[in-house]
């Protein structure tokens, strides 16, 4: 079996991330909801979208450190190894930022993922980093995955993704509804539920 998973957003939660950098330019009340969204909402409604761009250069780039896993992320990643499960990060981000501190985004990346124990266990010949949307869902494509697990719908319902591969919606804390007629999950621990069963009949048939 062959899965595919994106990093920012779906990997990796940025919420604590975004709220942190944002106290630290006192752009925002303490007091205000520890959301990405809650962030880039407030900032908004200031007028101050410059400002949210270059906050999102520093927090995919130099101040990567502050992002954490989604929890539930590490044992998904362990019991889908242990089930031999070949797994593959699949991603779009710019190489640099579109403003602010220039900074190789890719490299933060990457960076991220060496810190980890974890993440250590993945081949780093199945990480991937593309510039573009349109080169991610080639190279999911060119992957030949079964499965791959996104909190964007417009990758996920793109007209030249993969007709091959599985698609499952990220959406943590939102709805189990979904009007893309997508598979929405809710958590990590929810996706390895989902796919424990797969991963058992797999083991019988080779036994």
């Amino acid at each position: 079996m062959r899965i595919g998973l994106d990093f920012d957003n779906t990997i990796v939660c940025y919420d604590e991330a975004f709220h942190r950098l944002a106290l630290e330019h006192d752009s925002i009340p303490r007091e205000l909801a520890r959301t990405k969204e809650a962030v880039k909402a407030h900032l908004q409604a200031q007028g101050k979208n410059d400002f949210w761009t270059e906050l999102q250069g520093l927090a995919y780039g130099p101040r990567m450190d502050a992002a954490t896993p989604f929890l539930g992320v590490e044992a998904f990643i362990h019991e889908a190894l242990a089930a031999e499960v070949d797994l593959f990060i699949v991603s779009h981000r710019s190489p640099r930022p579109y403003s602010g501190l220039d900074f190789d985004l890719h490299a933060a990346a990457q960076g991220w993922l060496k810190s980890r124990d974890w993440a250590s266990k993945l081949s780093r010949e199945n990480i991937f980093f593309e510039a573009t949307k349109k080169d991610k869902i080639r190279r999911i494509g060119d992957l030949k995955l079964d499965f791959f697990v996104d909190d964007l719908a417009e990758i996920l319902t793109d007209p030249e993704f993969s007709p091959q591969t599985q698609r499952l919606l990220f959406q943590p804390g939102g709805s189990s509804a979904s009007s893309t007629g997508l598979i929405t999950v809710k958590s990590w621990s929810e996706i390895l539920n989902k796919f424990r069963d797969l991963w058992k009949t797999n083991a019988s048939k080779k036994s």
